[in-house]
């Protein structure tokens, strides 16, 4: 199932901080798949921000946030607006696009297909030899458009069908490189060669 893959997930995740219009829960889920990249502790120090002063809402993430709390170190307040910006400014175009309530289904799957170029979606796909998986989501953009292309639908309606199309999306993959997985019947499976670990399944005292 390609939702899985972070990278998917991380489609659906925009959208979702759109549609709630940057809600807490949403956000965060976007932050912590790691489209801009930061590391844990610059995520813990943002959501605890957020946590404590309530902050949502486009309007309120397009401002600067001054407010220092008792349990902020120095530079924290640096780092929350520097991940802030990066937010309204990654977001920015996609959500353009999204507000529009007379939108096609062809104009918001192009604009969900520039996010993912802006922000190298392929690329980093493709570093985890998963290059399977981009191609698969742009055979759904192309179906939504070539069934869909001209008709109007809501951002809430948009988000149900493309996740729709993406969950409907199976594929296989070997592991790269020099590591393999062999799955076979016990007694017909050769098993000399394995060096790392073996799985029983069924298995127990009796059998």
């Amino acid at each position: 199932d390609i939702l899985a893959n972070k990278y998917v997930d991380g489609i659906l995740a925009v959208l979702d901080v759109i549609n709630k219009d940057f809600s807490h829960q949403t956000v965060m889920r976007f932050v912590r798949l790691k489209f801009m990249e930061l590391d844990e502790n610059m995520c813990d120090i943002f959501e605890n921000y957020i946590l404590k002063s309530n902050r949502r809402g486009y309007r309120s993430y397009v401002k600067n946030w001054e407010k220092v709390y008792p349990f902020m170190e120095e530079g924290h307040i640096k780092i929350v607006n520097t991940i802030r910006e990066q937010i309204v400014e990654g977001l920015q175009e996609l959500r353009d696009a999204f507000i529009k309530k007379d939108a096609t289904v062809f104009e918001r799957t192009k604009a969900v297909y520039l996010f993912t170029v802006k922000h190298n979606i392929q690329d980093k796909i493709q570093k985890k030899a998963d290059s399977q998986i981009y191609e698969s989501v742009i055979n759904v953009f192309d179906r939504l458009v070539a069934l869909m292309g001209d008709e109007i639908v809501t951002t809430e309606e948009y988000n149900d069908i493309l996740e729709a199309g993406l969950s409907q999306v199976k594929i296989g993959i070997i592991p790269p490189g020099i590591d393999t997985i062999m799955v076979g019947n016990i007694e017909r499976t050769r098993l000399k060669d394995t060096k790392k670990i073996l799985f029983f399944l069924g298995m127990n005292d009796g059998i």
